[in-house]
């Protein structure tokens, strides 16, 4: 997925919100493993909304692996203090 298809701001950087909390329960048996990550949606962070989803057991160990090498991206900077750009194709 290229960074274009992501939803923008007016000014066209990348519209995103802060992530608040998260939680994580096993659902339909124990088949399938649902998280509920709460976001704020306003600049004073007062008012929070949130998104519940769904997850195969290989979907989930695909998306940790993800944000896995995200956060190492995060905590290793390029030796020029610039972050290596990351837009990887969505999985399916």
């Amino acid at each position: 997925m290229s960074e274009k298809q992501w939803e923008a701001n007016p000014d066209g950087s990348v519209m995103v919100l802060p992530v608040t909390g998260w939680s994580a329960v096993t659902l339909v048996d124990g088949t399938v493993g649902g998280i509920r990550i709460e976001f704020a949606v306003d600049r004073t962070m007062t008012t929070h909304a949130a998104n519940q989803l769904v997850f195969t057991a290989p979907q989930l160990r695909a998306f940790i692996d993800d944000m896995t090498e995200l956060a190492d991206q995060l905590e290793n900077p390029a030796s020029d203090g610039h972050y290596p750009a990351r837009v990887p194709d969505p999985r399916a």
